[in-house]
């Protein structure tokens, strides 16, 4: 393969030029629905299945489960996927991103990566017996800390063979890290840019 800053070889450049499942707006139910409805009718034809990909971000879950379709085509059915994000790869979007190998991960020259940590929003009211409130609270802080392990299992598949460690991805994604294309490919979190 060429630099991947400069020419693309022509295999190369025909296969990101025609993506198979194509993909654009929030991470959300619908996009699962639409990801699963372009990918299932090519499962069984030959090549590589290319998903091209703008999004603003959304369900930090559906992210999770668009990427775990992503590891069992590419295991149970050994397909060969790649990844090209275009403009924007917010948020879930690059937890969807991350499942995809780092050699297989292409971006668009204008993208920009928006990576950060999961929220929460809830509010907590308590009231009865500390007992129940406890649990209450023990409840929040599982949910969590469950969070915070798919958070950094999301960063490890992200970061792999990438120039960043997983303390400087948790620091910088602390406040949302705005990463231009030039920059991720600088860093190896993507093999190339288009």
């Amino acid at each position: 393969m060429t630099d991947p800053t400069g020419d693309l070889p022509p295999e190369l450049s025909a296969r990101l030029a025609r993506p198979t499942v194509r993909l654009s707006g929030p991470i959300d139910g619908s996009t699962a629905e639409t990801f699963l409805s372009q990918v299932l009718p090519v499962l069984d034809g030959p090549g590589s299945i290319v998903v091209e990909l703008f999004s603003s971000g959304g369900d930090a879950d559906v992210g999770r489960r668009l990427a775990e379709e992503v590891r069992l085509l590419r295991h149970a059915h050994g397909r060969d996927m790649w990844f090209l994000g275009k403009t924007l790869v917010a948020s879930a979007a690059v937890t969807f991103m991350a499942a995809f190998p780092r050699d297989r991960r292409w971006l668009t020259r204008d993208t920009t990566l928006l990576i950060h940590g999961r929220r929460m929003t809830r509010d907590v009211h308590l009231e009865g017996p500390l007992g129940s409130a406890r649990r209450v609270l023990e409840e929040i802080i599982a949910d969590i800390d469950n969070g915070l392990r798919l958070e950094d299992d999301g960063f490890a598949e992200l970061i792999e063979g990438s120039g960043v460690s997983l303390d400087d991805i948790r620091r910088r994604a602390y406040g949302g890290w705005y990463l231009p294309a030039q920059e991720a490919l600088d860093l190896g979190l993507v093999a190339g840019l288009v």
